[in-house]
């Protein structure tokens, strides 16, 4: 019978094997995958059966990223396991200039394994595998496949209302269509899209996969997110789905308010019981994540207290919060920020399987944060190209929403500059359209939730998506993030691959260009971006920090202007640490004359070429004296850096060494780890996995 994925199979048998480990060695690294050896190896994995019995041969689906030229255009791949050569199928998503692959999502149907066995499995270059495409229109015709949803609305006047579908005659039409929306397609799976509208703006997306062992797998979206729509709000609801008669999939009484959706995993069999651990290192070496200390490892301790969470009653319950926190704008430490989450974190540096889950569930949790725009006309998430001058914010006036979020009863208070980054690992790893649709949307709110006036209103701003001027930099720094990897993670040729790499383009061109009018205002302590979130006479540097890890990821993912502005901010985050010594870690640095301490923030004057602050003090040496004149100042202590202002410090100082060979950030990462600055020590950062940045040199 079909199951919910994680949450059927991976709580209990991967929670023994967890806790298990933790008690026997007190951390968690991820494992060595095979090494390659022959001319024709890309990329090794391991796959683990967690089942306390043998696992039949089954079909495993799972998204990969590639260097640069092994895998040439046109290329196949096959698996090596045990000795055996087993077919892959490969569907590309993206590729490099040269045409070799850079992601794809691959699928194949992995042997038979003893009960908690391990399989090293290299994939190498092949020639493409021939063979037709399983064909999905033998589900539409095959009775046995017999999916249906049914839901009961619950009206304001105490009245039902039923709806009925029925997945057959759904997917016979799309497959029917001009131009059916496949994701897969080939010899191993084939998996197709259809969109079925049902009340409002309430909707169910249906992503149904076919394996050529005659398995399926259906993903069901119960989404409630059309926008700009004459009709949409809440939905009360009842869901009972079925599959060949029997219940596979039951709620009640669920509340769902607009712009929140939820997802479930349905499979018609037994869920293949199986744990992929990556080469992460690989990973690293792309660029495609932060440079995580893999030598680490993350605590046990932690993995066995995301086991508990995940046993905690109403976790993994549509629209459950799995730990991510609703009210964003809290300020404080939380496990959510960063680069990446924790749990992501955790995740990469283990490739536990029970990581694993707690990261896939809060990557569910994405879905019910009211963040979700989609444009049903246009067929894609809302943007600046359909209106340039959209803002989904109660005061968008004639520009905004035509429903609003209801921000007084959902629980949420989305925010860009404490938003976690909840979906781009969950698809690196799986390639689940999904995760994708999750990343897509996070990043579009990025977007259309900036005042359009800054948007459009920074000097020489190329267009109506700036995200950086006149914003937080921590707010620019989670935007840009979600916009870059979701410019990197969509297919080629997408509409949401050209928007997005245009935003982003723009965006790190506009910050480029500003470099000669900054360094200018600067002087010789250049190398920061005036933002509005400072104080009247100060900035913050743990911000800059925060902006610092987004232009590290960009420039290692290929873009040259990110990677001007890095090296070009070398000057004040390494320098800073030798001009400034015990300040440099701190919550804020006096960079601007005292003026008025009420006036509380700056924000960017547009008459004056955008640059109309208080003239900022141009040397190293009136800058630590106005540090210590108005404060708050450490003097020869730490005493006002108790929290993770030196940690974020290291990770923007390794992140400069991932992509430009820097002396003195060199230098100034190996004073800041000698310093005896607060929780900049190795077992410090052991516990907050999602710093644990190290210096990586590039291209090694």
């Amino acid at each position: 019978m079909p199951i919910h994925r994680v949450a059927a199979f991976l709580a209990p048998v991967a929670l023994a094997a967890s806790l298990a480990t933790a008690s026997a060695q007190g951390m968690l690294r991820a494992p060595t995958s095979p090494a390659a050896k022959a001319a024709n190896d890309v990329v090794g994995l391991i796959i683990e059966n967690l089942a306390a019995k043998p696992l039949p041969a089954s079909p495993i689906t799972f998204g990969q990223a590639f260097l640069p030229g092994r895998v040439p255009a046109k290329a196949g791949l096959i698996a090596r396991i045990d000795g055996k050569d087993v077919p892959v199928q490969v569907d590309a998503k993206t590729t490099y200039p040269d045409g070799s692959l850079r992601m794809a999502v691959l699928s194949l149907i992995a042997p038979p394994m003893a009960a908690h066995a391990k399989a090293p499995v290299m994939l190498a270059t092949a020639a493409t595998a021939a063979g037709g495409a399983v064909d999905l229109a033998r589900l539409a015709d095959d009775k046995g496949f017999g999916l249906t949803v049914d839901l009961t609305f619950h009206q304001e006047d105490g009245s039902a209302a039923p709806f009925h579908l029925d997945a057959g005659p759904l997917l016979a039409k799309a497959l029917a269509g001009e131009k059916p929306d496949y994701w897969l397609r080939g010899p191993i799976a084939s998996e197709i899209r259809f969109d079925a509208p049902v009340t409002g703006s309430f909707h169910i997306v249906f992503d149904v996969r076919a394996y050529a062992d005659g398995t399926t797998h259906t993903d069901l979206q119960f989404a409630n997110d059309y926008a700009m729509q004459k009709a949409g709000g809440a939905v009360k609801y009842d869901v009972l789905v079925k599959e060949d008669g029997k219940i596979v999939l039951q709620y009640r009484n669920l509340v769902q308010f607009q712009y929140e959706n939820w997802h479930r995993t349905l499979w018609s069999g037994t869920v293949p019981p199986v744990n992929l651990a990556r080469d992460v290192d690989y990973l690293e070496r792309i660029g495609v994540i932060a440079d995580y200390d893999l030598a680490a490892g993350a605590p046990a301790a932690m993995v066995a207290e995301e086991a508990k969470q995940m046993g905690q009653p109403g976790f993994g319950a549509p629209l459950a919060t799995n730990g991510v926190t609703q009210y964003m704008p809290m300020t404080g430490a939380r496990p959510d920020i960063g680069p990446t989450t924790r749990a992501n974190a955790i995740w990469l540096l283990t490739q536990d399987p029970m990581a694993a889950a707690y990261a896939l569930w809060q990557g569910e949790a994405a879905a019910g944060i009211p963040w979700h725009f989609w444009n049903r006309e246009a067929g894609t998430w809302l943007n600046t190209d359909q209106n340039p001058q959209i803002w989904a914010d109660p005061r968008g006036g004639a520009n905004g929403l035509t429903q609003q979020v209801d921000g007084k009863n959902n629980g949420w208070a989305p925010d860009t500059a404490h938003q976690p980054d909840l979906s781009f690992v969950p698809y690196l790893f799986t390639g689940s359209r999904f995760n994708l649709d999750e990343l897509n949307a996070q990043a579009a709110f990025s977007i259309v939730s900036t005042w359009p006036a800054m948007r459009s209103g920074a000097p020489d701003s190329t267009g109506p998506d700036n995200v950086i001027f006149g914003n937080q930099m921590r707010g620019g720094a989670w935007s840009l993030r979600e916009i870059d990897e979701a410019a990197w993670a969509n297919p080629d040729g997408t509409v949401e691959k050209k928007y997005f790499s245009k935003v982003m383009d723009d965006n790190w061109r506009w910050l480029a260009s500003q470099i000669p009018a900054l360094t200018a205002l600067e002087g010789e302590a250049h190398g920061y971006v005036i933002a509005t979130f400072q104080y009247d006479y100060a900035l913050a540097p743990w911000q800059q920090d925060y902006f610092s890890s987004s232009a590290a990821q960009a420039a290692k993912l290929g873009n040259r202007d990110a990677r001007a502005f890095l090296a070009w901010s070398t000057n004040f985050l390494a320098g800073s640490v030798f001009k400034l010594g015990h300040d440099s870690v701190n919550y804020v640095i006096a960079v601007f004359p005292h003026r008025n301490p009420a006036i509380g923030q700056i924000y960017w004057n547009r008459d004056k070429n955008g640059w109309d602050y208080a003239e900022p003090l141009k040397n190293w040496r009136d800058i630590e004296e106005n540090t210590k004149r108005y404060g708050p100042s450490n003097g020869s202590g730490w005493a006002r850096s108790d929290g993770d202002y030196g940690q974020l410090a290291m990770l923007a100082l390794a992140g400069i060494q991932s992509v430009v060979p820097s002396e003195a950030a060199e230098k100034a990462y190996e004073w800041l780890q000698k310093s005896g600055a607060p929780y900049t020590d190795a077992n410090s950062l052991h516990h907050t996995p999602e710093f644990d940045i190290v210096p990586r040199p590039p291209q090694s």
